[in-house]
């Protein structure tokens, strides 16, 4: 295929900026979460276990819960973030027992056009 037939096909795919969405939640709300942020076009999560590191006796002062968390991983675009973290908050203040934390860090160097657009949940295929 010549370079410029490659070019125009490459020429379709914006470059918009990856984030990576961290949202900890309580560990069996961890389902609900993902598949809301799911939802809202993420086309690459994964979600790990684990539990606070603070003292009881200072969660005990505060009244919050030592419960078991989950960290939810997920991939979005850029354009989604200020919607996505405005979303789950609310769903946190809304909701009982469900307080939870989300982050957002941008990605960088991530190399090949296939990874990109499968990461950007970009459906149109490359040839």
């Amino acid at each position: 295929m010549p370079d410029h037939e490659s070019a125009a096909q490459h020429k379709n795919y914006s470059t918009r900026q990856l984030k990576l969405l961290i949202t900890i939640v309580p560990r069996e709300k961890a389902e609900y979460y993902q598949e809301l942020i799911e939802d809202h076009g993420s086309n690459f999560q994964f979600i790990s276990m684990g539990e606070g590191s603070a003292d009881r006796k200072l969660l005990r002062y505060f009244g919050v819960p030592s419960a078991p968390r989950a960290v939810i991983f997920s991939v979005i675009q850029e354009d989604q973030e200020e919607y996505l973290v405005s979303m789950l908050d609310e769903r946190f203040q809304s909701r009982k027992h469900s307080s939870g934390v989300a982050v957002t860090v941008p990605l960088s160097s991530v190399i090949g056009s296939s990874l990109f657009t499968y990461l950007s949940n970009n459906r149109r295929v490359l040839s």
